[in-house]
């Protein structure tokens, strides 16, 4: 039994590992290319280079309809050239790229020599014309800047439309389950992934949500309607964009504290005549986090690392901390009628270490691993005229952890310039990066046509492909001569 567990766990790590991630966790750069007549240009190459991207640059040649897509991009500002020999090289700077998000980026080129470039800065486009959903992306700059608990749940607060089952007011639900609605839309039809990748619980229809480090999300994107085929849920789909690390080492520390003395008193004459003796509030809320990111190997391998502790004391409306020599009924009115006891208070403490590694394998794989584990201790969760010394319990999470491994691969189907699209029913095609002769060795047992034919593929590499393998029986389309 053991065996087979072990087995199976073995098999799913492989899928996750050697499956290439779905594109729509991440950014896009899509358009067309043409010519001053209006002719489309199939076979300019398309570079984006960024910062952000472990292997600075990412390459695609444009199809025979003169159109290119690039996927997988992280968010940040990118600089987009287009070169074809005979004509103008044209360049896009500054383009801020969000999270979850396709630019739509056109291009006219100029017949001219190969010293010849034109260079175009202007404003970033900012209606996402290739999809209908409906999103808001808070940036790191906004994150740090509004004041807020530093919870996914607290940040949703500033999104139009979202509404929470219990409003975090001054952090005093930091460390407590607090849902998500939207459009009529409640808990379960809340999604929220890390790169793309769901972390949902599996307690309470998918309800229950993770304790995630904020400090490790670069960008937050809040979908609140429409969406791709990919969407699986009505509700709010949340997808956080993590921090990679980079070529430089950069890290921060952050401190927060809301002292008791700075809350008013809450406690109104009317509320008393209720039989409210206490209410809720916050006695002492602090947290810190300290991150730090940067190269183990340049352009090859980052890493991010971050720690968040908080304490988050809370006195909890009607209820005393009272003598054990007395029974809770008789003490809790002594306690009420003299206002000298003290509140029973709801204790909560977390630790947060969350690390990233993010791995460049080759110019077109990438692998990342991240685990973000959450060590979550509520003292005395108790409701009011409980007993805080008898009634209260402890919530104690030592292992509250989320984590993912992501191989991304940017290969993309190969598609012939001679316009014959391959078909892989029929058979495969071996290619080589060099020029290969018809008389090439031939596989054992398979037919093979006499010609090599030349080929492209979406990432800009040129191949010249020497055999067609057919299986025995098949037949295959005959390229046709241009």
């Amino acid at each position: 039994m053991i065996r087979k567990l072990v087995l199976a766990g073995v098999g799913a790590l492989a899928c996750v590992l050697w499956l290439p991630a779905a594109a729509h966790a991440q950014s896009a750069i899509a358009g067309l290319v043409k010519d001053t007549s209006g002719a489309v240009l199939p076979g300019v190459t398309v570079e984006a280079s960024s910062d952000v991207l472990i292997e600075k640059t990412r390459s695609v040649i444009t199809d025979g309809e003169g159109a290119y897509r690039i996927v997988d991009l992280r968010p940040g500002t990118y600089v987009v050239t287009f070169t074809l020999p005979g004509f103008q090289t044209f360049k896009r700077e500054g383009l801020d790229l969000p999270a979850n998000f396709t630019a739509t980026i056109n291009a006219d080129m100029k017949v001219g020599s190969l010293e010849e470039s034109v260079t175009v800065s202007g404003a970033s486009p900012v209606v996402d014309v290739s999809s209908n959903s409906k999103s808001q992306v808070l940036n790191r700059d906004v994150l740090d800047a509004v004041p807020s608990a530093k919870t996914i749940q607290s940040l949703g607060q500033l999104v139009v439309g979202v509404s929470l089952s219990s409003p975090d007011v001054g952090g005093s639900r930091a460390m407590q389950q607090t849902y998500f609605a939207v459009h009529g839309v409640g808990a379960s039809g809340t999604m929220v992934t890390v790169d793309g990748l769901i972390t949902n619980g599996t307690m309470g229809d998918g309800a229950v949500q993770a304790y995630h480090n904020e400090a490790m999300i670069q960008e937050a994107v809040y979908q609140t309607a429409g969406g791709a085929a990919e969407t699986i849920t009505g509700g709010l789909n949340m997808n956080l964009v993590p921090k990679d690390g980079g070529n430089k080492f950069s890290g921060g520390f952050k401190f927060a504290k809301s002292p008791e003395s700075w809350q008013g008193n809450n406690l109104t004459d009317d509320l008393k005549a209720m039989g409210v003796t206490g209410v809720d509030k916050i006695s002492n809320f602090y947290e810190w986090n300290a991150e730090q990111g940067g190269p183990i190997a340049k352009d090859k391998l980052w890493f991010y690392g971050a720690f968040r502790h908080a304490r988050y004391d809370k006195p909890i409306a009607n209820t005393y901390i009272t003598p054990g020599n007395v029974a809770y009924p008789q003490a809790y009115q002594q306690c009420a009628a003299s206002g000298n006891c003290e509140q029973g208070i709801s204790d909560e403490k977390m630790d947060n270490p969350i690390l990233r590694l993010t791995w460049q394998v080759s110019p077109r794989n990438k692998f990342a691993i991240y685990n973000d584990r959450a060590m979550r201790l509520r003292g005395h969760a108790m409701n009011a005229l409980n007993d805080p010394q008898t009634a209260s319990f402890v919530w104690h999470t030592p292992n509250f952890s989320t984590g993912s491994a992501k191989w991304t691969s940017t290969v993309t189907p190969r598609l012939l310039v001679e316009g014959v699209s391959r078909t892989t029913a029929s058979g495969t095609t071996r290619c080589s990066r060099t020029a290969s002769s018809p008389s090439a060795t031939r596989p054992s047992g398979t037919k093979t046509s006499g010609r090599a034919t030349t080929a492209s593929d979406m990432s800009g590499t040129r191949r010249v492909c020497s055999w067609v393998t057919i299986p025995i029986g098949t037949t295959s389309p005959r390229p046709r001569r241009t």
